[in-house]
């Protein structure tokens, strides 16, 4: 099968076969690659308790790492049922479903822990190998506020998960400041701190943030009303997780860059919901949708120090005309195959594109659910039914 090339660049290491016996009626490597097609949930709830050959072999690191390349796992959280479900989209099957104590709105993935989000109450973290949420400290809050929710972010250098939480209040000149604060996941003692509070308040929200590699990413705030004359609707602002700061200068988005070459601009007010910040199979990603939504570009940011806000356009798609709110589509995933998971909360619905033939299907019906976010966990980090 053709890879994209945006799929992984190679295939998992082979299972090393020496220290795995195998059943006595399949050879090693035929075992393997039948259980490597099994989903996710039958390999945690049976499979493994069908003998000790079986059970070692689906516990190989490399099985593990093989078995995730080929079912990618993404977190939803549905609102009717006030639970976070992992799901196995090669398999479009829940293979875990963990409740939540109250009604959240908004869900963030790194890697094993999910974290999900409710209005002026605590968030919620399911950690790794966890069979139960816990509740983050409440943070007292007074005065007229507007609430956005809590950012899951992961420190790559010191194994640390953070979370951040935004407040907006309103000030005397009609203005707005946004204070920020963090909580550091890992130990025991959960406090929250106070964070420096961006020079121009960002939006949290979901399609407008990404956190890849220590760094926190945001799109401004669209209802700005104090914004600087020269802020650019695609411009970017950055969180340093690990020294818990702002970057001082916010990163150029890709149609900003191309236009300032020629000495254009685009209008924040007028522009700024044509676009969307998210995070696909490692890479910073901005959507632009155009047309009022007919169609999409997907740029993604390609320099290493993500400095000089070098953008390259890798996919350009056309969507169907009846399709309603084609602009809050949105990528969750490239697939092996190349195709891209995009999901509609308004639409209730996930669609996937296939760049080699421009054409789309229907991928799954989302019926009552709030938020997905990829999991880079595997099926063995635990199992709720």
């Amino acid at each position: 099968m053709k890879k994209s090339a945006l799929a992984p660049e190679h295939k998992p290491d082979k299972v090393d076969d020496a220290p795995l016996a195998n059943d006595g009626v399949l050879p090693t490597d035929v075992l393997r690659d039948v259980l490597l097609r099994l989903p996710a949930k039958a390999l945690c709830n049976r499979i493994r308790l069908v003998c000790r050959s079986w059970r070692l072999l689906t516990s190989d690191p490399v099985f593990v790492q093989a078995h995730k390349f080929l079912h990618p796992l993404i977190a939803g959280l549905h609102e009717d049922q006030r639970e976070i479900h992992i799901i196995d989209l090669h398999g479009n099957t829940i293979i875990r479903r963990i409740p939540v104590p109250r009604a959240c709105n908004d869900l963030t993935t790194q890697l094993d822990v999910v974290c999900a989000s409710a209005i002026k109450e605590p968030s919620f973290v399911l950690e790794k190998g966890q069979r139960e949420v816990s509740a983050l400290p409440e943070l007292q809050l007074v005065g007229d506020t507007t609430f956005f929710p809590s950012v899951l972010g992961y420190v790559p250098s010191t194994g640390e998960y953070k979370v951040l939480f935004f407040k907006l209040y309103c000030t005397n000149n009609h203005g707005h400041v946004q204070p920020c604060h963090v909580i550091s996941l890992n130990g025991g003692n959960r406090r929250w701190r106070v964070a420096p509070r961006p020079a121009v308040p960002v939006e949290p929200a979901p399609g407008n943030r990404a956190v890849i590699g220590g760094v926190a990413y945001f799109l401004m705030n669209p209802y700005n009303v104090n914004c600087p004359d020269d802020l650019e609707p695609d411009s970017i602002a950055s969180f340093d997780l690990a020294a818990e700061e702002w970057m001082p200068t916010p990163l150029r988005g890709p149609l900003s860059s191309l236009l300032s070459a020629g000495g254009d601009a685009l209008s924040y007010k007028k522009h700024r919901h044509d676009f969307q910040l998210t995070e696909l199979n490692g890479s910073l990603v901005i959507v632009h949708c155009k047309n009022r939504g007919r169609s999409m570009d997907i740029w993604f940011l390609m320099d290493i120090d993500k400095a000089k806000g070098i953008w390259c356009k890798r996919y350009s798609m056309q969507c169907a005309s009846e399709w309603e709110y084609n602009r809050r589509f949105y990528p969750l995933i490239i697939l092996d195959d190349g195709r891209i998971v995009m999901w509609n909360r308004i639409g209730q619905i996930m669609r996937a594109y296939d760049p080699r033939t421009s054409t789309w299907s229907t991928y799954r019906l989302c019926n009552w659910y709030c938020y997905f976010g990829t999991k880079g966990g595997t099926f063995s980090t635990g199992s709720n039914n």
